[in-house]
């Protein structure tokens, strides 16, 4: 006869008296460029919609980004009290170029500038070709040639491929379809409601078919001490969300952006709370009490609107 550890007989008892109520989520996205098409195939194999797809590339933002990279601070020279800056500034742009030049900072040991030149390197972008030209005024500058030689690679590569960075963007949306709340002070970690469980595994297969990159499920049963977290990290999303709209509606000028960005969080909280009453026992009381506090301090807030 096999014998169960005791930590099994506990997940599989609570399954069997409650069930699960969701599950904790946890990823990494690591270095990495794919194209749009291996985007897609990705999104195909998964099961997730192309609606969530990232934007195509444009090769403004590709060009501007990899002139961006090339930027280098207190580079040595030949005398070593003296250190250069090459920096990437945009002096030009309309439908048909962009126009960024690399500019050249002579400095001391404290930063100083002894001598700047503002046409090291001209980078110059034709959007209607879509081709990448550089001009270096004085060819002997190799290190300078060199930086505008990387940025044009650089160029040629993110004109194609999609970076980490936007593929962090890209999951951090796709996960915020599905209820989540941060159960880690400092983030990381998510719990999603069982209503969301397939899509869940749709988002952790796509998270590890990318380069570098891994996601991780756990299940979590209807225990005392699960509902516990999950009240305790709602009633924390609630406080944070009523703080936020307080320090606002305490300010003499507030910008719309900042408004539209707290009544979205003030909605997104009280979003999960009701599609939690769903599937977990929850502290009614106590956080419906919140909810009416962060709606009644919401509508306080659109009137800085109007």
């Amino acid at each position: 006869m096999i014998v169960k550890s005791i930590k099994e007989q506990n997940i599989v008892g609570a399954e069997e008296r409650n069930g699960m109520i969701g599950h904790l989520f946890w990823y990494s996205i690591g270095s990495q460029l794919i194209t749009r098409e291996g985007l897609k195939e990705k999104f195909t194999q998964s099961n997730i919609k192309e609606e969530w797809l990232p934007n195509e590339i444009r090769i403004s933002d590709a060009f501007r980004r990899a002139t961006k990279e090339i930027q280098r601070k207190k580079v040595p020279t030949s005398d070593p009290k003296k250190f250069q800056n090459f920096l990437v500034r945009e002096v030009f742009s309309d439908n048909n170029y962009i126009q960024r030049n690399i500019v050249i900072e002579t400095v001391d040991q404290s930063g100083k500038r002894l001598d700047y030149d503002p046409t090291g390197a001209i980078l110059l972008l034709d959007k209607k070709q879509n081709q990448f030209s550089f001009a270096v005024p004085n060819e002997k500058n190799i290190e300078v040639k060199s930086l505008a030689m990387e940025a044009e690679e650089l160029y040629k590569k993110y004109s194609i491929y999609y970076s980490a960075q936007q593929i962090r963007v890209m999951v951090s949306k796709i996960l915020s379809s599905l209820a989540p709340t941060q159960v880690r002070p400092n983030g990381g970690v998510y719990f999603v409601p069982v209503t969301y469980m397939q899509e869940l595994k749709n988002l952790n297969s796509l998270v590890n078919s990318l380069e570098n990159s891994e996601g991780f499920i756990v299940p979590l049963f209807d225990t005392t001490d699960n509902r516990e977290m999950i009240n305790k990290k709602l009633l924390n999303d609630f406080e944070e969300a009523v703080e936020t709209v307080d320090l606002l509606l305490k300010k003499d000028t507030v910008s719309k952006m900042e408004i539209n960005d707290a009544i979205g969080e003030s909605k997104r909280v009280a979003d999960t709370f009701k599609k939690y009453q769903l599937v977990i026992e929850l502290e009614v009381d106590v956080l419906n009490e919140k909810l009416q506090l962060l709606s009644e301090r919401s509508k306080k807030l659109l009137n800085k609107i109007e």
